[in-house]
């Protein structure tokens, strides 16, 4: 799905961050690094961090993996017997993220990617493959989660505005919430009107408040 030298160069960004996802009863390296630093801003349920001044943070590796995954989802059918790539994603659009994977360009003004960190002492130990959700804010969404980190691509005209994103900021923010998506019956049982739910592949319910209404 890649040549060989993009496919060596993603390589080195996985090589960076399993080490920065969470072992099961041991750290979360990620999660630790960020909030050795103050937040910006917080809430009962969410802290937001920048990371430019964050020298332990790999803000090009995690955005590299990031959109490296929704590329690969938009170009790749990932299903036997289909030759339909996974993700719908209109030509443009795959157009600017494989500019942005090759240091051609940064992403266009309606394009932000957006990361989460869940804040639980407990975090799923699972994985989703990208799939298109529904909208949030009016902006078509993407979204993924490997163990401890939602990430989510957002697209729509004025979206860099209005999105805490570790793209196209200057601050680099990355939100540690407790409400990070994950399966319902992975998590404790919360009110309706701050959850999550994963109900399958191509529905989910996204109700949480957090700093642009509903990042999650």
């Amino acid at each position: 799905m890649f040549c060989g030298d993009c496919e060596q160069c993603f390589g080195k960004v996985e090589t960076w961050i399993k080490p920065m996802l969470p072992e099961v009863g041991g750290p979360f390296l990620l999660r630790e690094r960020l909030m050795k630093q103050a937040p910006i801003d917080k809430t009962a349920d969410w802290e937001l961090y920048e990371t430019v001044s964050n020298p332990e943070i790999n803000v090009d590796k995690l955005t590299h993996f990031g959109i490296g995954v929704f590329y690969k989802g938009a170009v790749h059918p990932w299903k036997n017997g289909t030759p339909e790539p996974y993700l719908e994603v209109a030509p443009e659009e795959q157009e600017a993220l494989r500019k942005c994977l090759l240091g051609l360009a940064d992403l266009p003004k309606g394009m932000a990617l957006s990361v989460s960190v869940d804040s639980l002492p407990v975090v799923w130990q699972g994985m989703i493959q990208p799939y298109r959700a529904e909208p949030l804010g009016g902006f078509k969404r993407y979204v993924f989660y490997v163990p401890g980190i939602f990430f989510q691509l957002l697209i729509g005209e004025g979206v860099q505005d209005v999105v805490p994103k570790v793209s196209a900021d200057p601050r680099h923010l990355i939100l540690v919430d407790w409400k990070v998506w994950v399966p319902y019956c992975c998590r404790p049982e919360y009110p309706a009107t701050n959850q999550i739910v994963f109900q399958c592949r191509d529905q989910i319910s996204p109700t949480a408040s957090a700093p642009f209404g509903n990042s999650m």
